[in-house]
């Protein structure tokens, strides 16, 4: 926390007034001249006479990957660090940050998750203030930061941070606190059906991976949250090692896990060039840490592929391939391709999904055609 004495820092005085004028400073772009990457910050507290700084920054160096940073001059800080943030009076999300002495200050780090935080960066981006609240553990300290100019200098991070890669043990888990804290600032709960976790090998490597239909999680403000007219947000993530690595989520209508660790996902039909209400179906190859476009059907040529896997899923199986008195016998038939048909949402004519051949990985969880989200 700020020092107490020599009654110098403005939080700890608890001079609220003061923190209104302060807040009024805007958002930038450091200098990464020399460094690389890119960041973007803000300083609701920059008091010259005082020296105490407080500055809120997201960025990016050569060497670190995306992350949050609190830098403090004039004031104290323990080891861990709580900070939740809300934009426009609601809540927004939560950071655990940790503290590294600097040279003139204190600076603390948070590590940048994107199954978690890109929500909070959109709502930093669309908000008009925001507030920092400090758990200390003898009181919370809470500082006025303005939002002005932070679409586009945290856009400008964005276009330059690669996104971290981070393990997940709980998929379900951590997507279903990121849908609760996007309900939350609707004003919502959020109520979890059957379905809202699904487990099969999607790569074909024999151990299960993690299917997440997010629609299955149902605020109750906004049913549709995560559904448009292209679909429903779907989260695969595939099982590496101990942990689940997020192969994509965004808006599909239907997806079938096919031999030989391909992915076909059933699409909008304007990622395809179509209009809307038309098929489009993108074939991916997801062996390893792949995600690589095999083929592209559209229209009657997307509904014909798709025709031909539910015949073959409602084929019994061929007896006569099997000879118990040791008669010819074949080796056995490859396994049908497994739908999500029976779960996932459909959708009608409008909107465009994200292009899934170009960039996979970019959609916001939640982003569908109609709103954006």
């Amino acid at each position: 926390m700020f020092k107490r004495a020599p009654l110098q820092t403005i939080l700890a005085l608890g001079l609220l007034p003061l923190a209104a004028p302060l807040a009024a400073q805007g958002w930038d772009n450091t200098d990464q001249e020399g460094a690389g990457g890119a960041g973007a910050y803000v300083c609701p507290l920059d008091d010259a006479e005082t020296g105490n700084l407080f500055c809120f920054r997201l960025g990016c160096t050569d060497a670190e990957p995306l992350r949050f940073e609190i830098d403090i001059v004039g004031g104290d800080a323990p080891e861990v660090l709580g900070v939740s943030l809300s934009v426009d009076g609601r809540a927004a999300g939560r950071l655990g940050f940790t503290r590294d002495d600097a040279q003139d200050g204190i600076a603390l780090t948070a590590p940048f998750d994107p199954s978690l935080h890109r929500g909070l960066v959109s709502r930093l981006r669309e908000g008009i203030s925001a507030e920092v609240s400090l758990e200390y553990p003898d009181g919370e300290q809470v500082i006025e930061m303005s939002l002005r100019g932070s679409s586009r200098a945290l856009e400008a991070v964005l276009e330059t941070c690669p996104m971290p890669e981070v393990p997940l043990n709980d998929p379900a888990a951590v997507v279903l606190d990121q849908i609760t804290t996007e309900c939350a600032t609707l004003g919502g709960a959020v109520a979890v059906e059957p379905g809202f976790e699904r487990r099969e090998d999607l790569d074909g490597d024999g151990i299960e991976d993690v299917v997440i239909d997010y629609a299955a999680a149902v605020c109750s403000e906004m049913a549709s949250l995560y559904c448009g007219s292209g679909g429903c947000t779907v989260g695969f993530f595939l099982a590496r090692g101990d942990a689940y690595k997020r192969l994509f989520d965004g808006v599909v209508r239907n997806y079938t896990a096919m031999p030989g660790g391909r992915l076909a996902l059933d699409l909008h039909g304007t990622a395809c060039g179509l209009y809307g209400f038309e098929a489009c179906r993108k074939v991916f190859d997801i062996t390893g840490d792949n995600f690589t476009l095999l083929e592209e059907l559209g229209g009657e040529a997307a509904e014909a592929a798709m025709a031909a896997e539910e015949g073959a899923a409602d084929e019994p199986a061929d007896e006569s391939a099997s000879d118990a008195s040791g008669g010819d016998a074949t080796s056995e038939p490859e396994p049908a391709p497994t739908t999500g048909s029976e779960w996932m949402g459909d959708g009608d004519a409008g909107g465009e999904p994200a292009d899934l051949a170009t960039d996979p990985i970019g959609a916001a969880p939640g982003e569908n055609p109609d709103s954006g989200r």
